[in-house]
C-alpha cells in the first residue's frame, strides 16, 4: 500500500452510523478497516478497493490483535479510529443492580474499546485522531439502560484522561454526544408515537446518521489541533 494513503479504523462499522461515516472517509481519502462483530445486511452491501472487513469482537483481546495485525500486514500505521462499537443492556427488568449486567456491558463499551485505544495510539508514530461516538445518556442516565449510560460516561472521562497522558503522541481525541438517531433499526423497532416523542420533538433538528459523519467530516478538515474536545450533537 502507498504509505501516504489515509487509513482509518472504524469500530461497529456493522451499523447505519458506521457505514455513512465509512462512506465518508472514503470520500476523503482514507482506505478503512471495517470491524464488526456480527453482519448485518448492511455491512453485506458495502464493498470495495478501499475497503477491508475485520470480523472481531474487541470484549475479546485476542479479536483485538488480530484486527491490528490484520491491519499492519496491508500498511503498518494508522491515522484515525472511530469508536463506534456499542454493546446495550439485556432486556431483562430491574437491571439496576444487576452486576452480570454491568460486567458484559462495559467488556464492550468501556474495556474492549479501550484496549483498541492503547493498541492504536501505540501502533505508529504517526499524528493520530479518535473519535469516540458517545451518548447523551452518559450526562442524563437511563431508566431502561443503566449498563450502557454507566459505561458511556466512564468511557467519555476515560478519553479525557488519555488525552492528558498522550499529548507529547500528537493524539487528538473528540467526543461526540448525540441523543436518539434516525437510524434504520429506529425505524424497524420503534412506534411511530416514540419517534415522535424521542427524535423529532426533543430538538428542533433532530438527529440523523448523515449529521454524524458530516460533523465527523467538519472537524477533519479543520486544520486547528485540539487535544480534547467534546460536541453535543
Amino acid at each position: 500500500m502507498k504509505k501516504n494513503t489515509k487509513t482509518a479504523l472504524v469500530t461497529g462499522s456493522n451499523s447505519s452510523i458506521g457505514i455513512s461515516i465509512t462512506k465518508m472517509l472514503i470520500k476523503q481519502g482514507y482506505f478503512v478497516y471495517m470491524n464488526y462483530n456480527k453482519k448485518t445486511h448492511l455491512i453485506k452491501k458495502i464493498n470495495g478497493i478501499k475497503i477491508i472487513k475485520i470480523k472481531a469482537d474487541i470484549s475479546k483481546p485476542n479479536n483485538i490483535k488480530k484486527i491490528f495485525n490484520k491491519i499492519r500486514q496491508n500498511h503498518g500505521f494508522l491515522n484515525l479510529l472511530v469508536l463506534n462499537a456499542t454493546l446495550l443492556d439485556g432486556r431483562e427488568r430491574n437491571l439496576i443492580f444487576q452486576k452480570e449486567n454491568y460486567k458484559k456491558v462495559f467488556e464492550t463499551n468501556f474495556f474492549g474499546h479501550l484496549e483498541v485505544v492503547r493498541n492504536f495510539i501505540n501502533f505508529s508514530k504517526v499524528k493520530k485522531k479518535i473519535f469516540n461516538i458517545s451518548s447523551d445518556v452518559s450526562i442524563y442516565g437511563s431508566k431502561n439502560l443503566p449498563a450502557y449510560a454507566a459505561s458511556k460516561s466512564a468511557f467519555d472521562n476515560i478519553l479525557k484522561s488519555i488525552s492528558k497522558s498522550f499529548q507529547e503522541k500528537k493524539v487528538e481525541i473528540f467526543s461526540l454526544v448525540c441523543g436518539p438517531v434516525l437510524t434504520d433499526k429506529i425505524l424497524k423497532t420503534k412506534s411511530s408515537n416514540w419517534i415522535k416523542k424521542n427524535i423529532y420533538q426533543k430538538k428542533k433538528s433532530f438527529l440523523t446518521i448523515e449529521k454524524i459523519s458530516n460533523k465527523i467530516k467538519k472537524i477533519l478538515l479543520n486544520k486547528k489541533s485540539k487535544n480534547f474536545k467534546t460536541f453535543a450533537m
